[in-house]
């Protein structure tokens, strides 16, 4: 499938809001995905498996701030990255 990114900088939890809708609709919480301090949500890309529930439930607008990108994405999300 793909992976899912959080887009730091328009996820409501980044920025100092309350939301946790990613994380306790993931099949896999504390394991694909968990908060690093606080409520700031990441991806543990080795076992996200891509199902995209996170991006479909995802509150900000008018967009998803975690999206699901193809493994060719993700490769060139993380080259950007760094």
């Amino acid at each position: 499938m793909g992976k899912a990114v959080v887009d730091r900088e328009r996820c409501y939890a980044w920025l100092g809001d309350v939301c946790r809708a990613c994380y306790t609709n993931c099949p896999l919480p504390e394991k694909a995905i968990y908060f690093e301090v606080y409520t700031q949500v990441v991806v543990d890309e080795e076992k996200c498996v891509g199902c995209g529930v996170c991006e479909y439930v995802c509150v900000t607008e008018p967009d998803a701030a975690i999206k699901i990108l193809t493994p060719k994405q993700f490769e060139e999300w993380k080259r950007n990255k760094k």
